[in-house]
């Protein structure tokens, strides 16, 4: 299902949880890898961020330089 596609920092992301975003981007996890299967391919934490209104988080990925260009 579609929950399956995603990646752990673009569920923490999404759900607005900034304390996991920032353990996984000190775990090094690429902040720009986009979903790359199901209904969600191309978007990125960031995007999904946004989109959710977690402002919180947007500041954390920001702080981390992930590329804003990244579709």
């Amino acid at each position: 299902g579609p929950a399956e596609d995603l990646t752990p920092l673009y569920a923490a992301a999404a759900a607005g949880h900034d304390n996991v975003v920032r353990v996984l981007l000190k775990a090094r996890v690429d902040p720009n890898t986009p979903i790359g299967d199901g209904p969600f391919t191309g978007i990125t934490a960031l995007y999904a961020a946004a989109h959710m209104g977690h402002y919180n988080v947007v500041r954390v990925l920001l702080k981390a330089r992930v590329d804003p260009n990244t579709p």
